[in-house]
């Protein structure tokens, strides 16, 4: 996703183990501390699947173009902070 700063924004989309309900703050909270600042995803969307080829490879550019869905969680909007490290 394209930034105001010139610089992609991070989106991860998330498919839950079985029986795991993570919520987005979680996710970005797991990520802060374990990724450089500017890797910790902006934008989060827990789906039940990824697309994938008939040979099992998750097919990106479909997720790129996609982009941002209405079940798709903005830290920003949010008001979620990650601190800078």
């Amino acid at each position: 996703m394209q930034s105001e700063l010139g610089e992609d924004e991070v989106k991860v989309c998330i498919v839950p183990q079985p029986g795991a309900q993570p919520t987005p703050e979680e996710i970005v909270d797991f990520c802060s501390g374990r990724m450089a600042y500017y890797a910790i995803p902006r934008y989060v969307e827990i789906v039940d699947s990824l697309p994938k080829t008939e040979t099992q490879r998750i097919q990106y550019g479909i997720l790129r173009q996609r982009g941002i869905t209405p079940a798709t969680w903005d830290r920003q909007t949010a008001g979620h902070t990650v601190e800078r490290r």
